[in-house]
């Protein structure tokens, strides 16, 4: 069954996820957990780095940290995976409706929270005023 928003995942805005986002991801049916890198972020999926790659629709469960925000147990799915000079580019799409999903609505909400906070970071990176040097005090 196709997901209703699953056309809005490509115009929605990516966010480059900071050097403290946090995200694991184990296969489902697994207990084995893998630190991965987040590359970019939005509230339909993840860009991921890997050392290792995980072949296209392999169903994954994720915890994402980033700040207070902790997200536990997220169901994905692998979308696609490339090899890189880094490692392993993949892109992994939440599926946040899945019957899987225990939670299905808090996830969601706190993947929009964790997009708006990451929007926020940028926009307050970006807009910060100059610092001021020592001569201009």
């Amino acid at each position: 069954m196709a997901l209703q928003f699953c056309a809005d995942r490509r115009r929605t805005e990516r966010f480059g996820c900071p050097g403290d986002f946090t995200l694991t991801l184990r296969v489902k049916g697994t207990l084995k957990k893998f630190e991965v890198r987040a590359l970019d972020y939005h509230r339909y999926g993840v860009a991921i780095c890997s050392d290792r790659p995980y072949p296209t629709s392999t169903k994954l469960i994720a915890d994402i940290a980033w700040r207070d925000l902790a997200l536990s147990n997220l169901h994905c799915v692998v979308h696609n995976c490339t090899r890189t000079r880094q490692g392993y580019r993949c892109g992994l799409g939440f599926r946040t409706q899945s019957v899987d999903q225990f939670d299905r609505a808090e996830a969601e909400h706190k993947l929009f929270e964790l997009e708006r906070l990451l929007m926020n970071e940028i926009a307050d990176a970006q807009y910060a005023p100059p610092a001021l040097n020592s001569a201009e005090r």
